[in-house]
């Protein structure tokens, strides 16, 4: 007797190589495996003609549990609170930074915000209310190595411990790897990347202490490669590979380590942009802030709530934006290939 469609396929990836050769055939087997019943007369969940019993697993569902690791129980993660709790913010003087402070006062947090930009950080004090005492607002170069220590150290003197760390400070710069000078590539490493890795260490033994929680913003090219932000695309690559390794290394130790891949979000950082030269396709520097409109649907206040509520729960990676959504489907199912379909559509 001929094997049912499930059995031939999943003999067929074995033969092949296995998972990683065929995912595309595995990634279609519950269409066939999985166990269809139908109602009749007699009553309810009666086994279909020619169908299998349900009580015997899919092929897929043995291969799964037969995999080292799959089978280990995943660590129980208590949805945190904010109430009260101290929240070290960098970047709030605009955007996902701005939006993610405004939420967290909300939700009665002590607040540590800091930015580069002092009228922006000052506009941000003033949508919390000038007023409020239990927070702090400090001016800040995450490139600094040296300033985030003393800033650090300040805020454990005076200010109280870390309960969470948002690294929401960022920056974009537009233009080919031929076309930028190495001092520009590392400014966007210096502030995207090792920015986020001294804040990370400076306020380390206080999230120890607290048992809290980092957040970390990457983005969606985080996850593909872009024409024109090889600068941006490696900062960002590089806060995931260290947001995944550091949330491995402190989970038995009770901190938890989130890392954001945001879509696109309506925020300045596109229009704040340097542009060392135009990607094809743009004639003008207008042209280009105009796309990035119209590809951002993403409300700052949005992407804040999410952002937030996935810090809260604990999860390893938060995805903000149904465009987010989408670019992560396609890297995950064509991991490779996703590359000539950014080329066609930039085309």
């Amino acid at each position: 007797m001929r094997d049912p469609p499930s059995q031939s396929i999943f003999a067929h990836s074995k033969a092949r190589g296995g998972l990683t050769r065929n995912w595309p055939l595995l990634a279609i087997l519950p269409i066939f495996s999985t166990p269809s019943t139908v109602k009749s007369r007699q009553g309810e969940g009666k086994i279909a003609p020619g169908l299998r019993d349900c009580r015997s697993p899919c092929p897929v569902t043995a291969l799964k549990h037969s995999i080292p690791g799959k089978n280990v129980q995943k660590p129980f993660v208590m949805k945190r609170e904010y109430a009260a709790k101290h929240c070290v913010v960098t970047g709030a003087g605009s955007g996902i930074g701005r939006a993610v402070a405004l939420d967290l006062a909300g939700r009665g947090a002590m607040l540590a915000l800091s930015d580069i930009n002092d009228d922006g950080l000052a506009e941000t004090r003033e949508m919390i209310g000038a007023a409020d005492n239990r927070h702090r607002y400090d001016r800040l170069d995450v490139a600094d190595r040296a300033a985030i220590e003393r800033y650090a150290e300040d805020l454990g003197g005076g200010w109280g411990a870390a309960d969470y760390l948002f690294n929401i400070a960022g920056l974009s710069r537009v233009g080919a790897f031929a076309d930028t000078q190495a001092d520009a590539f590392d400014k966007v490493l210096d502030v995207n990347f090792y920015g986020t890795v001294s804040m990370c260490r400076a306020f380390l033994p206080r999230l120890l202490e607290t048992r809290g929680a980092i957040t970390n913003i990457s983005s969606v090219f985080g996850l593909i490669g872009f024409p024109g932000q090889a600068h941006y695309c490696a900062s960002k690559f590089a806060v995931r590979g260290f947001s995944e390794t550091l949330a491995m290394e402190l989970a038995p130790k009770g901190v938890s380590v989130t890392c954001v891949h945001p879509g696109g979000v309506s925020t300045n950082i596109a229009r704040a942009a340097v542009v060392d030269s135009l990607p094809d396709g743009f004639q003008s520097r207008e042209k280009l802030d105009k796309k990035f409109d119209k590809a951002a649907r993403t409300s700052p206040a949005s992407a804040a709530r999410t952002i937030i509520e996935g810090t809260a729960k604990g999860k390893r990676r938060v995805i903000v934006g149904a465009d987010g959504h989408v670019i992560s489907t396609m890297q995950r199912l064509f991991p490779r290939s996703y590359q000539w379909v950014v080329a066609n559509i930039l085309r």
